[in-house]
């Protein structure tokens, strides 16, 4: 607590009459650490700037992945609006003896033998110990085959995920409602190699699982909590595009239970999506939109009553509605019947529709508008509902609604347009991120009914490329930033082949024609007429992600550069071209080692070189210096290579949490940033927004629900930091006794002062500043009090920024740093 707020208090006792005694205990409980402060005396002189610090390095990294963007920034209501996000995805077919999976989406499973959501088949005692044969070969992709046995729902299952892990080994995986997948048992070094058939067997018996590939025992794992002890058989990929054949699973009692090739199952479940009643299944390669449609039926019985019909109910919970904000938008149907879409709420007593005639063969988009009758409903439940009496059926694909004050900005949220406004980010990077390592982007322009589905399931997110390049770039000219755009270099789509690398190139070079070509260029032209004339003038353009991670040795990728960075450069000669450098610190395959070889090679090509770190959230303290080394040892190497005048990107950083811990340790990077700003002049921190029901990367600047969002420290952090960014960098003299601090000067000789102290004591700091008279002197601090304080949705404000004391005496300026906190000092001149 700071001291006015002590004597607030003290104070407030006073005029309460409080005794004395009274009075000293609630001092005590005031101070924040009973030993006396440690001083730190330091000096600047204010005349002598090293070098610049770019205002870049305060930049932002805007990746589409949990639902940053679909249930986030892009205004769409709906999740999942065109049914692609569901169990049993992909593009399983048939074709003489061979099944086919042709889609290099994640999680793509087909169930063998039974229907998984069918208990009567897999409750007897068949499908308890089995053995399990098929023959398989990887035809493209980054990994290898998902073995799924004892499955009895979509979430209730063993795999073995052989070739894994991008490749890298095999292990035994365990779904339960409860817990979620996880991996249990020992790794396997079996990784898959691509056109090469490959023989499995897997036997189920007990507790214990066994898998042999060419007759070679693999793994063998007696699961101690072996709570799934029944369940049918399945075939699955992730990243990966397969043939499977000679199928055949047999009861340890000798009784055949399957044998031959599978049909791609109807019926799956949506996420996001719940099966009220009825009959509902899905359409696979005759969508109105990707791949998957919905047909809803009605289910006819014989009751004591004569005839009756079930209708089919389809729902989506969460929806956020206000009465004076209508929602509008279109759904695409074709059949035969009356289809009823509603809005309810049972708290609000929310209760409208919009009911429609269906009598098509082919797929129209029917238009839907709630402006009447509308309550404020924080969670309605939006309802397709069908009903018909005559034996007919509707199907539906691609829901779509947007509230009219989306549509008022362009299509965005507003609060989280507001939120990112926020930040005065001068660039972001976008799409992403692995996300752009397999990014189409002609996917995502021109009207959203022909838009189709990004080719992952990446990161809890099937995105339907509702937000594409259009949308962004609208984004950064409507907020005044500017933009990096990522391109796909192919380095995702194996086997990589001459033929498909110059595919990704060209793919690459219409993109950027698309976003900088003149109206006589055949995609400037295309970008006229999806309402954009004037080009966008894209400069900043980073070449692939990752590429280390792909697999992909640096060799490979040097390779790859000498081909691309030439042709992107002759379709747009002004563009600034980065370039994939490190994952990780040290000096491991994806550190220096990828640095110094890439370097070496390709230094010639590149403007930038772009570097990734995540750290440790527990290193918040020393993990800004060792990066900081890091960025040192890098610009040793660029000094030495053919390119000394290269740049460094820190285009991902973060450290991963949303407590206080990330907001020491942002503020404590930034300023390393600034003090290396001689070189590292561009950065981009991920994640930049997070819906709070992800599954992973609690680390988000901007965390949200369809009702709101709050910053994490981060957001808190790094904004106060870019509201005092400033030019001219100020060495700082003296034994920071470990404070992390940056100055820097504006052109009007105002000085920021930028400090952390990650420290559990408190830190009485004297600062004397030579060359320039001072006038006076402000400061802004974030100290919360703990390591874990975080902001939510709830309590949006625990962590902020408030006033703190400081006084100017001469040429010294004095204030306090209390344990853990961050804050900026200005000194007037």
């Amino acid at each position: 607590m700071k001291n006015g707020r002590c004597l607030r208090m003290m104070n407030r006792y006073v005029s309460r009459g409080v005794s004395i005694f009274g009075m000293m205990v609630a001092l005590v409980v005031c101070i924040p650490n009973s030993r006396a402060a440690e001083e730190v005396l330091l000096s600047v002189d204010c005349r002598k700037s090293p070098h610049e610090i770019h205002e870049r390095v305060y930049g932002h990294f805007f990746e589409l992945i949990y639902h940053s963007c679909n249930g986030g920034l892009w205004g769409e209501v709906i999740w999942n609006r065109s049914f692609e996000d569901c169990s049993g995805v992909g593009k399983w077919s048939v074709e003489g003896d061979l099944l086919r999976q042709s889609d290099l989406a994640t999680d793509c499973r087909l169930v063998l033998g039974a229907d998984a959501w069918n208990s009567a088949e897999w409750e007897n005692d068949a499908w308890n110990n089995y053995e399990y044969t098929f023959e398989a070969k990887k035809t493209g992709g980054s990994e290898g085959f998902l073995i799924l046995f004892r499955t009895r729902h979509p979430k209730i299952f063993y795999w073995f995920n052989v070739g894994g892990w991008q490749n890298k080994y095999t292990q035994l995986e365990k779904s339960t409602l409860f817990s979620g997948k996880k991996a249990i048992g020992p790794q396997a070094p079996l990784t898959i190699e691509d056109n090469r058939w490959y023989r499995f067997r897997v036997r189920c018996e007990g507790a214990t699982a066994t898998l042999w590939c060419d007759d070679e025992k693999i793994l063998e794992y007696t699961d101690p909590e072996a709570v799934i002890t029944t369940g049918v058989v399945g075939l699955g990929t992730w990243n990966t595009t397969a043939e499977f054949r000679n199928i055949r699973v047999k009861s340890l009692a000798g009784e055949v239970l399957f044998e031959g090739l599978p049909q791609p199952q109807e019926k799956v479940d949506w996420r996001y999506w719940n099966r009220m009643q009825g009959k509902i299944t899905a359409i696979w390669g005759d969508a109105a939109n990707s791949d998957v449609a919905v047909r809803l039926e009605s289910i006819r019985s014989e009751t004591s009553m004569g005839i009756a019909h079930e209708g089919a109910v389809l729902a989506q919970q969460n929806i956020r509605v206000r009465q004076n904000d209508p929602l509008r938008g279109s759904i695409f149907a074709r059949g035969k019947g009356e289809l009823a879409i509603g809005l309810y709420d049972l708290k609000s007593n929310l209760n409208v529709a919009v009911d429609m005639v269906i009598d098509s063969a082919d797929w129209r988009e029917y238009p839907i508008a709630f402006v009447e009758n509308l309550k404020d409903a924080d969670a309605a439940t939006l309802a397709i509902d069908y009903l018909d009496t005559n034996g007919n059926f509707v199907e539906i694909d691609q829901l779509s609604l947007m509230a009219d004050s989306s549509r008022a900005t362009g299509g965005y949220r507003p609060d989280l347009l507001a939120a990112i406004d926020g930040l005065k980010a001068p660039t972001i990077r976008w799409p992403g991120g692995c996300f752009a390592s397999c990014y189409r982007w002609k996917s995502g322009i021109g009207p959203q009914k022909d838009r189709v589905r990004h080719t992952q399931n990446i990161w809890d997110d099937v995105d339907v490329n509702s937000f594409g390049t259009d949308e962004f770039l609208r984004m950064c000219e409507k907020l005044g930033i500017e933009p990096i755009l990522v391109v796909n270099g192919g380095t995702w789509d194996k086997p990589r082949t001459p033929e498909k690398r110059a595919e990704y190139i060209r793919e690459a070079c219409e993109w950027i024609e698309y976003c900088n070509g003149s109206l006589d260029t055949e995609w400037g032209k295309k970008r006229a007429e999806n309402g954009h004339p004037e080009p966008y003038d894209v400069r900043l353009w980073e070449m692939d992600n990752e590429t280390w991670g792909s697999p992909m040795d640096v060799s490979e990728y040097c390779e790859l550069l000498a081909e691309l960075v030439p042709a992107v450069k002759k379709t747009d000669p002004s563009i600034t071209i980065l370039i994939c450098g490190s994952g990780g610190l040290g000096e491991r395959r994806e550190g220096q080692d990828w640095n110094r070889y890439l370097l070496e090679h390709c230094a010639s090509l590149g403007d930038y070189v772009s570097i990734h770190h995540y750290e440790n959230p527990d290193q918040f303290a020393d993990g800004p210096y060792t990066f900081e080394q890091y960025i040192e040892t890098l610009k040793g190497l660029i000094a030495s290579s053919s390119n000394p005048a290269m740049e460094i990107f820190v285009s991902e950083w973060n450290a991963q949490s949303t407590d206080w811990r990330t907001g020491l340790y942002a503020g404590g990077v930034l300023n390393a940033f600034e003090r290396q700003g001689d070189k590292m002049t561009l950065g981009g921190p991920a994640l930049f927004l997070r819906h709070v029901s992800a599954n992973d990367w609690d680390n988000a600047f901007i965390n949200f629900d369809q009702n709101g969002w709050f910053p994490a420290p981060n957001y808190v952090v790094m904004k106060l930091w870019r509201e005092h960014y400033a030019p001219h960098f100020l060495t700082t003299e003296g034994d920071p006794k470990g404070l992390n601090i940056s100055t820097a000067k504006n052109d009007a000789n105002r000085i920021y002062v930028k400090v952390v102290n990650p420290s559990r004591e408190v830190k009485s700091v004297s600062l004397t500043l030579t060359g320039m008279a001072l006038q006076s002197a402000t400061m802004r601090q974030v100290s919360p009090g703990s390591l874990e304080a975080r902001n939510t949705l709830e309590a949006t404000d625990a962590v902020h920024v408030e006033s703190a004391d400081v006084t100017v005496d001469g040429q010294v300026i004095r204030f306090m740093m209390p344990p853990l906190s961050a804050g900026v000092v200005t000194v007037e001149p």
